[in-house]
């Protein structure tokens, strides 16, 4: 009743709402179509990371249902849950994570993909993945996600990090805390978080 009622109140008849639900569900299986015909043409891995650097939810669920390997690396090395992480693309990192991603996978530039989430600034990624249990104080070649976040000034990030405890004295190769990093590049206010 109430969808008639409102159907009225803007002017829409009940045949046009149907017309356009049978338009939505026609363009759903024009999308499976195509996303089937670029999986067979590229590969499921290829499409799984493209997508999920594009934030393209329907895609990344498309190729994981192909068999996609969740650990497949684009040609500069990065995976799905990276381009994910570089992006901020939230709604396909549930997908990832709920498909039992690798939180703790480093490609190039030996950065997981905590890190790079803490360095592209994106908070709600870099939460996701501190609940989902990656590793908070994971050194590969150096610097910590907290180190990353205070020399890249992003100061929601270096809270998130510190209130999920990560080890704010750790020190990279060269002897630097996240502190003296962020000192060092003029970010006062992340400083001031790590005193």
């Amino acid at each position: 009743h109430a969808l008639l009622l409102a159907t009225q109140a803007l002017g829409v008849n009940a045949t046009a709402v149907c017309e356009a639900r049978e338009d939505r569900d026609a363009a759903r299986k024009d999308l499976g179509w195509a996303l089937d015909a670029l999986v067979e043409q590229c590969g499921a891995d290829e499409v799984l990371v493209r997508a999920a650097g594009d934030g393209q939810q329907r895609a990344v669920r498309h190729a994981l249902s192909r068999h996609a390997d969740l650990e497949a690396e684009n040609s500069d090395g990065f995976t799905a849950l990276m381009m994910v992480a570089i992006e901020g693309h939230v709604d396909c990192l549930q997908v990832l994570l709920k498909a039992g991603v690798n939180k703790e996978n480093v490609g190039k530039g030996a950065r997981t993909a905590l890190m790079l989430a803490a360095g592209f600034g994106h908070a709600e990624c870099l939460r996701m993945l501190l609940e989902a249990g990656a590793d908070k104080n994971a050194a590969v070649d150096g610097p910590t996600a907290l180190m990353i976040a205070a020399i890249c000034g992003h100061l929601d990030c270096v809270r998130l990090l510190l209130g999920a405890g990560a080890n704010k004295d750790m020190k990279d190769d060269e002897g630097w805390t996240a502190l003296m990093l962020a000192t060092f590049k003029g970010h006062t206010d992340c400083a001031q978080a790590l005193l």
